[in-house]
């Protein structure tokens, strides 16, 4: 710093340190170099024996100033006592008040006594509102400020512009007409679209955990009724619900199991690893692998003499016995639907779909190179799958078409009850819910994957996935 200096002033310095201390900074050098050693803004602090300006900052210099900031440092020299207000040309508290009308349309304001306005129609009530007969067109602007304002306007007892609420239980925002705070009071849109105060209740979640008794993975949940349900997982574990509890049941595999589907309650199957495939006939499970070492991972079927498996190839079972299929198929597949006997669908990586319309299996487009890990649908024409980075296509009269992403969560099982009513779920517990338009978070209970969804038309609905986690759904 000292070959910044000139002579004369470094010879200042010198003579200040020999004297042993250094001088205090005239008012006007400070943010200047005052020494020869400090930059600015710092200065040779008084009362030391250095003159390292090492961490030393500027000293305001206020003088008479009783507010504003000093000329020469930026620091604050005071504030004005309410009602008066700086001058900050010269730092005096001049005695002028500021006027504090906020959002009153009429009277005198709170603070100085002056005057916010006045009325072109109607009278000013007390709250610096214009109240007219009938609730006139002053009324709707007057409900920004406070809805209590709107209490006379019998015409318009929803006062429009205040409960226009866009989002149903969250704090409000710049969005809406319901603000997040008039002055410190903190408001939220409720299920009602009106205004509350006070900050929004925690909302309840939507789902709740179920203990499953297992701390393997389960990979596929299917659901018949209120007490009948089973679930399919790592090691070869199957659970059952039976209205109550979830319940180990005797297996007859160590392979971990993906899936799980059912005609009926006396005719479910499962299938997995090492080409794995079991079937429940009412009492116990049946081993009915073929001997074909593939991976499978999911199964589905029209009647007890028609089920499909899915995975490094595809199976068909006839009654008797499981074969390969005839296809023009090479890609993994995740996933199998059907519409029908002779309308089935199947998913899998890199975005394939195959399509079964009797014959041979043939390869169609998704419009994707996502990998896509279920499908499910509702009739011929309506069918959705899902896949990574939350990926999701929806099946048309025009065929397979993008949707937007709601989640970049992948999501892993999707099932539905109806064109109106389905279900998605994904990683970090991630849970979407399509009601007719658009998909939609629900509250969910956990942060473990989920890999699959499955319930009944009634609302008995339940999804599963990592260390065992399994929870149904409770409503809205």
């Amino acid at each position: 710093m000292a070959g910044r200096a000139s002579l004369a002033v470094g010879a200042l310095g010198l003579a200040l340190a020999a004297a042993g201390g250094c001088a205090a900074p005239e008012p006007d050098s400070c943010g200047t170099a005052f020494d020869g050693e400090c930059d600015e803004p710092t200065y040779c602090a008084e009362g030391t024996d250095t003159t390292d300006c090492s961490g030393a900052t500027c000293v305001p210099q206020c003088g008479g100033r009783l507010c504003g900031t000093d000329p020469v440092c930026g620091k604050p020299c005071g504030v004005c006592a309410a009602p008066l207000s700086c001058n900050f040309a010269n730092g005096t508290c001049d005695g002028s008040c500021v006027p504090q009308c906020g959002m009153r349309q009429c009277g005198a304001d709170p603070v100085c006594g002056s005057s916010c306005g006045t009325c072109t129609s109607g009278t000013c009530d007390a709250n610096g509102a214009c109240q007219t007969s009938g609730c006139g067109a002053n009324c709707p602007a007057a409900c920004t400020t406070l809805r209590s304002q709107c209490a006379s306007c019998a015409n318009k007892p929803t006062c429009e512009t205040w409960v226009d609420c866009l989002v149903r239980d969250q704090p409000a925002t710049a969005a809406t007409t319901c603000q997040t705070y008039v002055g410190d009071v903190q408001k939220w849109c409720d299920g009602s679209r009106t205004c509350r105060d006070g900050p929004p209740p925690v909302p309840t979640p939507e789902w709740e955990e179920v203990a499953s008794g297992t701390f393997s993975w389960l990979h596929d949940v299917w659901a018949f009724a209120a007490a009948d349900a089973w679930a399919v997982g790592q090691y070869g574990v199957i659970l059952h619900w039976n209205g109550s509890a979830w319940e180990d049941t005797p297996s007859t595999t160590g392979s971990d199991l993906h899936a799980v589907w059912g005609k009926t309650a006396a005719d479910v199957w499962a299938a997995g690893d090492n080409g794995t495939i079991v079937r429940w006939t009412g009492s116990a499970w049946h081993d009915t692998s073929p001997n074909l070492s593939v991976q499978l991972r999911d199964v589905w079927g029209n009647a007890g003499n028609d089920v499909w498996a899915v995975g490094g190839m595809i199976l068909h079972w006839n009654g008797s016995t499981w074969t390969p299929a005839s296809t023009q198929v090479d890609s993994f597949l995740w996933s199998v639907w059907g519409a029908a006997a002779n309308d089935v669908w199947a998913v899998g990586a890199s975005g394939n779909v195959a399509h079964f319309g009797g014959g041979t299996w043939q390869l169609t487009t998704s419009s994707t190179g996502a990998s896509l890990y279920d499908v499910w649908g509702s009739a011929a024409t309506d069918a959705w799958a899902v896949g990574i980075s939350g990926t999701i296509r929806h099946l048309t009269t025009a065929g397979w078409q993008g949707s937007p992403a709601v989640v970049m969560a992948s999501l892993n099982g999707v099932w539905g009850s109806g064109a109106n009513d389905f279900w998605a779920v994904g990683d970090g517990g991630v849970i979407l819910h399509w009601q007719g338009t658009e998909w939609q978070t629900s509250r969910g209970v956990t942060n473990q994957r989920l890999e699959a969804v499955h319930g009944t038309p009634g609302g008995h609905l339940w999804a599963v996935g990592a260390i065992g986690a399994i929870v149904r759904y409770r409503g809205p």
